[in-house]
């Protein structure tokens, strides 16, 4: 990726500061709410309303579509039950997210100083030359703009307010040609301090002259920046590449097409080919291994968890039963190593059967033929007289006269 390109590979946009109370339903992509927003946008424009290409992205998995994950101090409060007990928000569906969100936002907001904003709102959106060397490295965009909004957020709160929480909550759209997220960040942070989005001037920055502004959002666009530049050394580093494959967590950085390779759409009447057949096979073959990944990966967490509460239940265990459970949760744990060894080579190889059964953009693209110097024929100089280093001129010798 060339550098201009790395520039602009996430930006981040503020908009206008908004009065009006957050409508998180704007942040659903498949609501009825956001999809009327466009159309009427697309009606003030002159514009015809396209529908949405999430069809299109093999990558996508659609239960996750739509999905409005909440980060920060709002987290534990929307995950609180009536009854005490807690529930994982992206275990509820969306529109009772969107319900607790909104009085979790509105009760913060009560409980300390007025402000004259209702929300702080940014956008970051992906470039399509970032996203394609996403696709072809075998990362999921989704997970990596997901991955560079919770960072940045996080090295914000820890440069401006360090010991503090700041709630937010964001989704993902794929409505356009770039994949981009709306972020909605509350103006108080935990502790009831404003959360500032300025920058500065540009009449300023062009005289050198230092703002009273913190220019936060210069920070979260740098900061941006530099997750995603880490995430291209990532993929163009075969030590991190090597480190990818043995990580614990490795299938969840890696994605698989949802979508079978033996089916067609309504109007496509292309046979299906022994090639596809195969492919669809290896896809098949990952996806198995996935839900064996997720069960070990269960069982592992779930023996870990009886022997944490062995130790504080129970005073003394006897040896053979300590170590019967930490055998188990050895044998467990490098079988979870080897099915996930065992997924990324199958990986490996299904993407390069996909490569060679369906060519990517930069696989298609025609390269002009590089044109074939002409052959020349070989000359020969003679060799240039050295001169003399005693006499710069000959001497001009004459023979003697003779008489007859």
């Amino acid at each position: 990726m060339k550098a201009v390109a790395l520039q602009k590979a996430v930006n981040v946009i503020k908009m206008d500061a908004w009065t009006n109370p957050a409508d998180f339903r704007y942040q659903d992509e498949t609501s009825e709410f956001k999809i009327g927003c466009d159309q009427s946008a697309a009606r003030k424009k002159g514009e015809v309303y396209v529908p949405k290409p999430w069809e299109g992205l093999p990558y996508l998995a659609k239960d996750d579509l739509g999905k409005i994950q909440v980060r920060g101090f709002l987290h534990d409060r929307v995950a609180r039950n009536p009854d005490g007990t807690f529930t994982f928000p992206a275990s509820l569906s969306t529109p009772e997210v969107i319900r607790r969100l909104s009085l979790a936002w509105k009760a913060h907001a009560r409980n300390n100083p007025e402000t004259k904003i209702s929300h702080q709102r940014l956008v970051f959106s992906m470039s399509r030359e970032f996203h394609e060397a996403l696709v072809q490295g075998g990362r999921n965009p989704d997970m990596a703009l997901r991955g560079i909004i919770e960072r940045t957020m996080r090295s914000f709160q820890e440069k401006f307010h360090p010991g503090d929480s700041v709630g937010y909550s964001y989704g993902l759209h794929h409505d356009t040609d770039n994949l981009h997220a709306h972020v909605f960040i509350h103006p108080r942070t935990r502790d009831g301090d404003f959360v500032g989005m300025s920058e500065q001037l540009q009449h300023l920055a062009e005289r050198n002259i230092r703002s009273r502004h913190k220019n936060q959002l210069k920070f979260v666009r740098e900061n941006a920046r530099q997750r995603a530049a880490q995430i291209l050394q990532e993929l163009s580093d075969p030590k991190a590449d090597g480190r990818l494959r043995n990580n614990l967590h490795s299938d969840r950085a890696l994605f698989v097409p949802r979508q079978g390779h033996t089916e067609r759409t309504k109007h496509d009447f292309r046979p299906r080919t022994p090639a596809d057949f195969q492919l669809e096979r290896k896809r098949a073959a990952v996806e198995s291994l996935d839900r064996r990944i997720s069960s070990k990966r269960a069982a592992l967490h779930e023996a870990n968890n009886g022997r944490r509460l062995g130790s504080v239940f129970r005073t003394r265990q006897p040896n053979w039963l300590r170590l019967m459970q930490q055998a188990q949760a050895t044998t467990l744990f490098r079988e979870l190593r080897e099915l996930q060894q065992n997924r990324y080579r199958l990986l490996s190889e299904y993407r390069a059967a996909r490569r060679r059964l369906i060519p990517g953009p930069l696989a298609t693209r025609t390269v002009p033929p590089r044109k074939k110097p002409k052959a020349s024929v070989p000359t020969i100089t003679p060799p240039k007289p050295k001169p003399s280093l005693i006499r710069s001129k000959p001497i001009k010798r004459t023979r003697p006269h003779r008489g007859i």
